[in-house]
């Protein structure tokens, strides 16, 4: 399970001023967000719960810990998201008050890993890609960064969507007639370059003239190498 092969950190709000009370009633479990990146605080607030008593807290039917409703029949608890070895994950977080058992709530979320994937890798530099990207919360749209002798052009790829910070688009990212070489591409939200971004996928392209000859109408019909190099 997820829980077991990564640190998690649960903090549990506690209260403590009525007497408890074993009566069945309405209880409801609600997440701040729906999705959330490796890290990320998951925020989550149980209501109807027994005053006083205790409530325990799982995932996926693993329990991670024990609280304390308040006075009021709130409870409250922090989970650290863990990092995914996949693009995606969800996510059942339940409450289950302790005095009665019967008193029960769920919540869903997902979880999703930083990660873009561009197709294809192969080819003519120039043609146009499609590009798709998951997990950026740090702003409203993605940009493309591609650094090659020390310049850099900026390119916006498009709004992000969803929870999950998504984006699926097609787009040109290098220019016809472009020069053989390394090049860095950095994908973040930041409209310009710039080394201290947040989120950030990063690939190293190589592009190699046809038949050996460093001219800009041989790079047009190059070849190329991709390898991703951060996350």
């Amino acid at each position: 399970m997820w829980i077991r092969s990564a640190a998690v950190t649960v903090a549990l709000g506690a209260t403590c001023l009525l007497p408890a009370t074993a009566s069945a009633q309405s209880v409801m479990l609600t997440s701040d967000r729906s999705c959330y990146g490796p890290s990320q605080v998951i925020s989550l607030t149980g209501y109807g719960f027994t005053p006083d008593g205790d409530v325990a807290l799982s995932a996926d039917g693993q329990q991670l810990g024990i609280g304390i409703a308040d006075y009021d029949g709130l409870f409250s608890a922090s989970v650290r998201a863990p990092a995914l070895p996949f693009a995606s994950l969800p996510l059942r977080f339940t409450a289950t008050d302790q005095t009665y058992l019967l008193n029960r709530a769920s919540a869903m979320v997902r979880l999703t890993s930083l990660g873009v994937r561009v197709t294809p890798t192969t080819g003519v530099p120039s043609r146009p890609r499609r590009i798709r990207a998951r997990g950026f919360f740090n702003g409203q749209a993605l940009y493309a960064h591609i650094r090659h002798a020390g310049n850099t052009r900026n390119v916006r790829l498009g709004s992000l969507r969803g929870a999950c910070g998504r984006l699926d688009v097609t787009r040109r990212l290098f220019r016809p007639g472009v020069r053989p070489g390394a090049y860095t591409l950095h994908f973040d939200t930041s409209r310009r370059y710039f080394p201290g971004a947040g989120s950030r996928v990063t690939y190293a392209v190589t592009i190699s003239s046809a038949g050996g000859k460093a001219s800009a109408v041989a790079a047009a019909a190059g070849h190329e190498r991709w390898v991703q190099t951060s996350p």
